[in-house]
């Protein structure tokens, strides 16, 4: 497996889970 390769899928999950936790918080204001 590639280094790089590695990494940027690091990156990715941390967006996806950055972008899931930013989305849910909303989804509760909205709510509320």
């Amino acid at each position: 497996i590639v280094p790089e390769f590695g990494t940027i899928a690091m990156m990715i999950l941390l967006v996806g889970i950055m972008a899931t936790v930013v989305l849910t918080k909303n989804r509760f204001q909205m709510k509320i």
